[in-house]
């Protein structure tokens, strides 16, 4: 019974990584709800099955406490409100319970906001004592991989026939969706996401002579993604995977050196031949010409009309008003009209999103909430690459491991510059599980020692 408990979470956890980007990308409201009750059955369950074990669970310091922080503070601005937001866009003065503290100014938009916050901030604690086990790191990283590569390949099916596929209605064509994500910056943000987990897992295929299997489906899967990059029609996903390619190319000239992930001359020749002759093959059969005509409107876009432009001029106004506290978690898209005035004209419709994840952060978060956040999100980045750098007794699986888990948040943390990946459910799961393996990868067992059940 206790290891029924103890397996369980982690195999609902696996397919919580599967579903959620095929439900949509977890973008609807159904969607989401249901992902936050497999991800709070998964965190009940596996705090059981530490309590029946009566073990600790293993998780760093800083990350416990960033997260306690960022929970009490959430839900503290969350049963404290200031004002509330009426159907008529309009926000009525309360008499809260502590005035001179801080509150959000809608409690019912940052309840919804603080049950999915707390669910990830639990997951990322979840994730950093399950992956402590070797085990479960290599299952981690099969399921992102593989789960990437068939949303992927499903949106370039999509492309190449120019239908719904079953999805979508009819009257969604003309919507620029690729694969399950009706949003096409969101599926170029999934794509940075999963590819340094693939292209990972390719290159250990190059470095295995015996691996003819594991070749035969991650390497064409690396090709996929990429070429997915070019055919979805998100400019900034193309840019940032030009990048993160380049920084993959790097990584590999530096394990020249030592020896590491690199075939023999003649073989790395012809698989980078395969690998750009299959891209374009693959870009040229899924309809590029809409990629093409979406970069050729690029030139008209840089005004000072420009939508992204506004918008962020008005975030930078509400810079003041949120001051140290910030507005609420999830009180953006109730805050932000209020702040147009005469720019509203240029903006038109209703905005979520701030297009920029680190403003929208702050304004939400105020700047001492951000900083909590910073530290959960770019110190578990930063791990990752020191781990890799100088744990040399970790083995080869391992410094693959951390190596593309710390490129997936460099991919993210790009994006999220001029878009809003961490505010879809499903990316926000997936970037979780990076920054859970940063703040875990000191645990990580050397080549001399076993990993734990």
């Amino acid at each position: 019974m206790i290891r029924f408990v103890v397996e369980i979470p982690r195999w609902l956890f696996l397919a919580a990584l599967v579903c959620a980007p095929w439900a949509y990308g977890c973008t609807p409201e159904w969607a989401i709800d249901y992902l936050e009750i497999l991800l709070g059955l998964i965190l009940v369950l596996w705090l059981a099955g530490c309590a029946l074990r009566r073990l600790r669970p293993a998780i760093h310091p800083v990350l416990l406490g960033c997260t306690l922080i960022l929970l009490v503070a959430g839900w503290w601005m969350t049963v404290n409100p200031h004002l509330r937001h009426t159907e008529s866009f309009v926000f009525v003065p309360l008499s809260p319970m502590f005035p001179r503290l801080p509150g959000t100014v809608d409690a019912a938009t940052s309840l919804r906001a603080m049950l999915r916050i707390t669910c990830l901030l639990g997951i990322v604690c979840f994730v950093c004592d399950l992956s402590a086990r070797r085990l479960w790191r290599r299952r981690l990283w099969y399921t992102i991989g593989a789960t990437g590569v068939s949303i992927v390949l499903f949106g370039l099916l999509q492309s190449a026939s120019d239908r719904p596929l079953l999805i979508w209605n009819r009257e969604d064509m003309s919507i620029p969706y690729f694969a399950t994500y009706y949003y096409h910056g969101n599926a170029g943000a999934f794509i940075n996401l999963v590819l340094p987990f693939v292209a990972g897992l390719a290159a250990l295929t190059l470095r295995r002579p015996d691996s003819h299997r594991e070749r035969a489906i991650w390497l064409p899967g690396f090709f996929i993604c990429v070429a997915g990059a070019f055919v979805n029609l998100s400019r900034s996903a193309m840019v940032i995977t030009i990048l993160l390619c380049a920084l993959l190319l790097l990584w590999q000239f530096r394990g020249k050196s030592r020896n590491e992930l690199l075939p023999p001359r003649r073989l790395r020749v012809a698989y980078a031949l395969l690998m750009t002759g299959a891209v374009l093959g693959l870009v040229a059969f899924s309809n590029w010409e809409r990629p093409a005509q979406k970069w050729a409107l690029l030139e008209s876009q840089l005004n000072t009309a420009n939508k992204r432009l506004v918008s962020t001029q008005v975030c930078l106004r509400m810079l003041p008003d949120a001051r140290w506290h910030g507005f609420g978690p999830g009180t953006f898209s109730i805050v932000f009209p209020h702040y147009t005035g005469a720019q509203a004209d240029l903006i038109p419709g209703i905005w979520r999103y701030a297009h920029d994840d680190y403003l929208q952060t702050v304004l939400e978060w105020g700047w001492l909430g951000a900083i909590f956040w910073a530290v959960l999100f770019f110190g578990g980045m930063s791990r990752l690459f020191i781990q890799w750098r100088r744990r040399h007794d970790l083995s080869t699986n391992d410094r693959v491991l951390a190596f593309t888990a710390g490129l997936s948040l460099v991919g993210v943390a790009a994006h999220a510059l001029v878009d809003f990946p961490l505010q879809i459910a499903s990316l926000q799961l997936y970037a979780a599980v990076c920054v859970a393996l940063g703040w875990s990868c000191h645990q990580w067992e050397g080549t001399a020692t076993h990993s734990q059940t």
